[in-house]
């Protein structure tokens, strides 16, 4: 593309009115290719994103603050009910053996985030378990949607882009099953922000300091995020990066050490590719971008989500190629959402929290692809199929979200945990030497065993 002027003295009549050039943002994933103009591997437009900490700072707390509130309106039951692991395992474990349950594992892994929130939990009057728990849920919500609005900004322009991917975690249509406003499933949530990280190159210690404290507490929270060790490795060529891969790599490996010596247990189901490529396709493919999360035809809808996703694609790989970082970013998150899928579904069995993760990378996709898109046009490839696409592509998540707004009644109806919590009490005067409260979801024997000595007086 030519310059403002360049064909000044050539012509006799006026030049055309120049076209704006776009800044491009990212990083290129190889040296001397890509968006943007780079010095030893890094961006230069990097430091224009964020040349000023206070408006971004503004911008990510706005970001955390919406998301608190989707939050709370999706799930206001949150607040007096406690699900499953948060009770039986978590809580359980706090109140029973305090900071030592830090050291337990479950399911194969150490779960230091959710056991962080139980333990808060332990701490208080156990009438406050059920509030404290989903507060710090929620709170842990936010702060994964300010990270993902910030760090996203070095690879997409379009702040209202950013800020709708910062809420997709509060939004997203799979977490109305099982997954909203407990601990047991933030892991999926600080996976997608540990993503977002491993791809940004902080300009200040404190933000190194504060993304490296979220790589630390994902890492040995869950392994799912070890699908991204080869993008941790690659970003050890980058001066920036180096830092944040070398905590993650090491504060993962150190999981991964624990569970191969210590071996704690894990119940495995044998699944089948049978039945995980349809449930990728309904669950995560029509899920997010159809709008039809575990209803009927939703595999044919979850073909008609990867046409969607094929064409946001072809209109941009056909206006600037393969090589542009969005489009290799957001082939890279497609490929991380059915690798992750499958590897969970083959070891675990088809679930929906299981769509998590997969979804949140997928409408990353969308998203990357979507400023990739809108960037052309602005660079005057202007057309209706430019336009059209990207409308449809936005619209269509947007619409998915608002109609799997509402939790399932499997979420969100059962026993109350304020009520259970006086029953338990009643269990202690008879002279029992522990009491048992029943708790989320009802149609399963999900229970909490509480010392009498740990219950207050009504």
């Amino acid at each position: 593309m030519h310059g403002p002027g360049a064909n000044l003295g050539a012509r006799a009549h006026p030049a055309p009115a120049p076209v704006t050039p776009v800044p491009q943002l990212g990083p290129s994933l190889r040296s001397g290719s890509g968006d943007a103009d780079v010095r030893d591997g890094e961006p230069l437009a990097i430091f224009a994103v964020l040349r000023s900490p206070s408006h971004e700072t503004a911008w990510a707390v706005g970001t955390a603050v919406v998301a608190l509130v989707v939050m709370v309106l999706r799930a206001p039951f949150a607040w007096n009910t406690v699900w499953a692991e948060d009770g039986q395992i978590f809580l359980e474990d706090s109140v029973s053996r305090g900071v030592r349950s830090f050291g337990h594992f479950y399911a194969g892994y150490l779960h230091s985030v959710p056991r962080l929130g139980s333990t808060l939990a332990a701490a208080f009057d156990l009438r406050w378990a059920a509030w404290i728990i989903a507060t710090f849920a929620a709170v842990i919500v936010a702060t994964c949607a300010g990270v993902v609005e910030v760090v996203s900004g070095a690879h997409i322009r379009r702040r209202w882009i950013r800020v709708g991917l910062g809420v997709s975690v509060a939004m997203l249509p799979s977490l109305r099953v099982e997954s909203i406003a407990n601990l047991a499933n933030l892991q999926f949530l600080l996976v997608f922000a540990t993503f977002w990280i491993l791809l940004w190159l902080p300009v200040k210690g404190s933000s190194q300091m504060a993304a490296s404290i979220l790589i630390v507490g994902t890492a040995l929270s869950s392994l799912v995020g070890a699908a991204f060790i080869p993008l941790a490795v690659y970003r050890l060529r980058s001066r920036s990066g180096r830092p944040l891969a070398l905590v993650f790599l090491a504060t993962t490996v150190l999981h991964g050490a624990l569970v191969l010596v210590l071996r704690p247990s894990r119940q495995f189901r044998s699944g089948s590719l049978v039945h995980t490529v349809p449930g990728y396709l309904r669950n995560v493919l029509a899920g997010h971008m159809i709008g039809a999360f575990n209803a009927s035809h939703a595999s044919l809808r979850g073909l008609l989500a990867v046409v969607l996703l094929a064409a946001v694609f072809i209109v941009g790989i056909s206006r600037s190629g393969f090589r542009t970082t969005r489009t290799m970013l957001a082939g890279l998150a497609i490929v991380f959402s059915g690798g992750i899928y499958v590897a969970e579904t083959l070891s675990a069995g088809v679930a929906p929290r299981y769509a998590v993760l997969p979804g949140l990378l997928i409408v990353a996709a969308l998203a990357l692809e979507t400023d990739q898109v809108l960037d052309q046009a602005r660079q005057g490839l202007r057309s209706p199929t430019v336009a059209t696409v990207a409308a449809v592509a936005a619209g269509c998540v947007l619409l998915s979200s608002a109609l799997s707004f509402r939790p399932t009644a499997f979420r969100s109806s059962g026993p109350r945990w304020t009520s259970r919590l006086r029953e338990a009490q009643m269990q202690c005067r008879s002279g029992q030497g522990a009491a048992t409260v029943q708790i989320l979801p009802a149609n399963a024997a999900w229970t909490v065993a509480i010392p009498c000595s740990s219950l207050a007086s009504p």
